[in-house]
């Protein structure tokens, strides 16, 4: 597994980018494949961005093929979010860096570290952990 203070301290602060996928800035998605390949050493398949449609039903097919659902109160750092977005669709995620904390890819804000607790948990829902590691990450 990669050096998870490293991953973080390397993209927080970049900038919200359509379709980022690297140190120029990180759309949601492009920030997890980084963070579950550099911290988790596992591979997402990728895809572009095009509609609400499309971005809900692609996350939809990745979460079920890659995660498992898990109680929102067995919560562990390396859990993905699944946040309901614009016009009620699955289109944001987050991964929990800390029981309560998580990091993300704002439009308004870029890479930010941010509180559930204070900040999205009402948008919420789901929490997903990796198959293939499921507690290999804690």
């Amino acid at each position: 597994m990669g050096n998870y203070d490293d991953f973080i301290y390397s993209v927080v602060g970049l900038p919200f980018l359509d379709n980022g996928r690297g140190q120029e800035g990180y759309d949601c998605y492009g920030l997890v494949l980084a963070y579950y390949k550099r911290v988790c050493d596992y591979d997402l398949p990728d895809y572009q961005y095009r509609d609400n449609k499309n971005n809900q039903e692609t996350i939809n097919q990745n979460i079920g093929s890659h995660f498992i659902e898990v109680p929102y109160r067995e919560r562990k750092k390396n859990d993905l979010l699944l946040f309901v977005g614009e016009g009620g669709f699955l289109n944001h995620l987050g991964i929990l860096i800390t029981r309560d904390n998580y990091i993300h890819a704002s439009r308004s804000h870029g890479v930010v570290v941010v509180s559930l607790l204070m900040h999205g948990k009402a948008l919420l829902r789901g929490v997903y952990r990796l198959k293939a590691h499921r507690g290999i990450l804690d």
